[in-house]
């Protein structure tokens, strides 16, 4: 593991070098390449202020982890608690039952899947993220994950927030419009 000292903070980490989009190899991507990689991954729909400063302080570790590649992780990290965090915002949109919104992350999926607000293959890459979330909060080790295992996770989580965002919202003015129908 490089140490990070006062001369080299600025430099490119040299574990960067055999990474790839494309996987470990001869060939890497020159620094500006992997900062523009990660930032080209922006939420497109309005989120609540404190997920949009979550997402762009979990983006904010990647990029430097080109420059110290354990932020990487980090960031991974970071986009896991966003995921969890965001969530439980789109539910809170979908006027779930009283209470729902205080029980576990994993009831809450259970629910949303049964509302229809996740189909089964979301369903499913969100419970994955749930585990993988809870596999680096409770860790017995330290591990260090990729840049593309950080960019990948990075285009999954935006997707699935955005998706269960606009499905919630949906779900609640489909919940108005047949109030005032009724």
């Amino acid at each position: 593991m490089t140490k990070l000292t006062l001369e080299n903070h600025l430099e490119r980490d040299t574990r960067l070098d055999g990474w790839s989009v494309n996987g470990i190899g001869p060939y890497s991507h020159s620094t500006e390449d992997w900062v523009k990689m990660i930032l080209d991954v922006s939420l497109d729909i309005d989120l609540p202020p404190f997920l949009a400063e979550m997402f762009d302080r979990a983006q904010a570790s990647m990029v430097y982890g080109c420059y110290h590649y354990p932020l990487f992780t980090l960031g991974m990290e970071e986009l896991f608690r966003f995921g969890e965090s965001a969530f439980r915002e789109a539910i809170k949109e979908a006027e779930p039952p009283n209470g729902l919104t205080k029980k576990r992350y994993v009831d809450l999926q259970k629910w949303a899947s049964e509302e229809g607000l996740t189909d089964i293959a979301a369903a499913n890459r969100w419970d994955a993220s749930r585990q993988l979330r809870n596999s680096v909060s409770h860790k017995d080790g330290a591990f260090l994950l990729g840049p593309n295992d950080a960019l990948s996770q990075l285009d999954i989580t935006k997707e699935l927030v955005e998706a269960l965002f606009i499905n919630c919202r949906n779900h609640a003015r489909h919940k108005v419009r047949a109030q005032i129908d009724e």
